[in-house]
């Protein structure tokens, strides 16, 4: 068993062309919000308790998940802005596994997480990153990586790299790595490169299909896929 984190904790100034009244989060696909949609994925898996980190419009978010009478869920809220590291580092007093899995609250992944637990585990990191091929790696930024899977680089946004692996936006990390990080700062720009310095930094990677709803146009285009799937 695993405990998980969903990241929700974000300003979303980016999502602001869509609403400024709710967070990401709790933004609608159908009949239902996107926080369900990661939460019940969840929820078939084998995890234990999920804390939400929130920041921004937290409250929403509290509200939602008692009137959906979820079980094991438990609202982190930042008394500041930590960013994404600092979230977990906040929240890491709740957390019950010798692993963490983090998603993202505006991303939907859908992932196999034994297989990405076993590759954790197999290769003894302090972090593993879910990758997917893609052919908008410059638009997400890309990572560099050997033959096993060790994160060698991370490429930025609009680079011309020939590697075209993106963040798919679920990671499993240690407990104890991060009780060793600072209490504030970026997963990706702070903590990423702190793991990829010790050698401990792994990333799998799947075929896996992801969303990130995080601007009008990809949160639009998620809709879209949804109707046409249903």
């Amino acid at each position: 068993m695993i405990d998980a984190f969903i990241l929700c904790g974000g300003l979303g100034t980016r999502f602001r062309d869509v609403s400024n009244d709710y967070p990401k989060a709790l933004a609608p696909v159908g009949n239902r919000k996107v926080i369900d949609l990661i939460i019940e994925k969840l929820m078939t898996e084998n995890v234990g308790n999920i804390i939400l980190g929130t920041g921004y419009l937290s409250d929403q978010l509290s509200a939602h998940v008692e009137d959906k009478e979820y079980k094991n869920i438990i609202v982190s809220k930042e008394p500041k802005p930590l960013g994404t590291g600092g979230a977990i580092s906040y929240a890491l007093d709740k957390f019950n596994t010798e692993d963490i899995l983090v998603l993202n609250g505006d991303t939907i992944v859908d992932f196999d997480l034994i297989k990405l637990l076993s590759f954790h585990k197999e290769k003894k990191a302090n972090c593993t990153i879910l990758t997917a091929k893609s052919d908008q790696a410059n638009e997400y930024g890309n990572i560099k990586k050997d033959s096993n899977g060790l994160v060698l680089d991370f490429a930025e946004k609009n680079s011309r790299q020939e590697t075209k692996y993106v963040n798919a936006g679920v990671y499993i990390i240690k407990k104890e790595s991060i009780g060793k990080l600072p209490k504030k700062g970026s997963l990706e720009k702070d903590y990423f490169p702190i793991f990829c310095d010790t050698k401990k930094l792994f990333c799998l990677t799947t075929n896996c299909l992801f969303h990130d709803i995080g601007t009008k146009s990809r949160y639009d285009a998620f809709r879209s896929y949804r109707e046409n799937e249903g």
